[in-house]
Parts: structure tokens; sequence; C-alpha cells
């Protein structure tokens, strides 16, 4: 099988270019349509803000193609995403930043520090995702070593200062596999996600959905259970992942 998230999806769109990859309302992504997002936006993060290998790059965790697209375009180059509560507290935000010495911020929301370098999430998806010719080129993707660090989550801090969890090539194809052989779950299936996604449930399920080549429908929390009736009638939805 695949070594990464990335090396999968690029297979599944040479494979299967019009199947359904990722959906939120009314944007539904194919895996071909999400494969030349991801390297139109590798080529956008690589030339205009300087983005490689073992850059760090936070990202706001919305439940939202856009996220999809930026997480693998940012290992797509061998860098680090690090992904974030949506409702990230300043403080909490500047902190992390910091600690990690991070290059850019991926996200849609107003931030008074001047020393976070935020990028319009929105923006760049959408020029990602547009039939403007590129006028840079995409670079070749390169599997990582399978000790190289390729995602970091941290914790809330809820209670006390962030922690974080560092995940290597390796740490995660394996979760990727337990999730997989765990629940069963097939490239058939259409899996609705609406837990947060800066999470290690919702990502694991996330991750695992792409890896194999199944669906994915995200949803924006649990708040309204009329939208998930909706959301499993709309797109047939065959599994869902929750907390009990």
């Amino acid at each position: 099988m695949y070594q990464t998230l990335v090396e999968a999806v690029l297979a599944h769109a040479e494979r299967s270019p019009e199947k359904l990859a990722v959906a939120f309302k009314d944007v539904r992504l194919t895996y071909g349509v999400l494969s030349r997002a991801v390297r139109r936006l590798s080529a956008m993060l690589y030339q205009d803000y300087g983005i490689r290998a073992g850059s760090h790059v936070l990202m706001s965790a919305v439940s939202k193609p856009e996220y999809s697209i930026a997480l693998l375009a940012v290992q797509y180059l061998g860098a680090i995403s690090i992904p974030v509560d949506k409702n990230i507290k300043e403080q909490t935000l500047g902190t992390l930043y910091s600690f990690v010495q991070a290059t850019i911020f991926l996200t849609d929301i107003q931030v008074a520090d001047p020393q976070v370098k935020t990028v319009s999430l929105g923006a760049v998806c959408t020029q990602a995702l547009s039939d403007e010719p590129l006028e840079i080129s995409v670079p070749a993707y390169t599997v990582p070593q399978k000790d190289a660090v390729i995602e970091m989550l941290f914790t809330t801090g809820t209670t006390g200062t962030p922690k974080c969890a560092m995940h290597t090539v390796q740490s995660i194809n394996a979760i990727m596999q337990n999730t997989w052989h765990g629940t069963g779950m097939t490239r058939d299936d259409v899996v609705l996600i609406p837990l947060p996604l800066n999470h290690s449930v919702g990502m694991r399920v996330l991750r695992t959905a792409l890896y194999i080549g199944a669906s994915i429908v995200l949803q924006n929390g649990f708040t309204f259970a009329q939208n998930i009736e909706k959301n499993i009638t709309a797109f047939g939805c065959t599994a869902l992942v929750c907390v009990p």
C-alpha cells in the first residue's frame, strides 16, 4: 500500500478521477479535482510563501474542503501541517506560532498579533480550484523518510499549556492502517464527519477515508441534528464518526 496520505490521494486521482473525495453542503470535490488543487496550492505555497520540506505551517481546522486541500498541499511539500482550533484564542495562537517557529498561518480569522503571518485559506484554495493558468511550476512529490515529522497535533490547552503529539510518516501510516482495519471501512463508504478536525478522532477518520479512496462528507458539529439527517439523505452516507 501507499506510504503517505498524499501518495494515496494522487493515486486515487489517477485511478478514479470522477469519484467523490470531499463534500460540504453544495461543494463536491472529486479525487481528480482534489489532486489538481493540491498540486496547484503546493506550487503557490512554495513560490509565494517559501514553504519547503521541514517548514511549519499552522492552519485553521475548518470543516470545509479547503482544509483537506491545505493539509495535503503542505504535506505534498514535505512541510509539517499543524491544525489548530478554528476558534483558537489569540494568546494561544501566538504561543503556538512562536513555539513551532511557523512560517505562515492559513486562516480566515482576524489576527491582531503582527508577528503571526496570516494567509487567507479561502483565497488560496479558491485560486487552487480555479481554471486560471498557473504561471509557476508544480514541484514533484517525493515521499519523505519514514521518521520525518509531517504533522503536529496540539491539545486545546483548556487545563494548562497545550501539549503536542509529533507524528512521523510511519506513525501516521500506522494510525491509518489501524483505523482502516479496526473499523472495517471500505473505499465504497461515504463517511460523515461532524467532529473537529484539529482533534485526533476526526483527523484519523479523515486521513483513513482519503487514504483508502472512500468519500467524506464534512459537517460543522452536532449542534443541529437535522443536518445529520439531511447529509445522510443527500450523500447516501454509510458511516458516521462520533464520540458517545
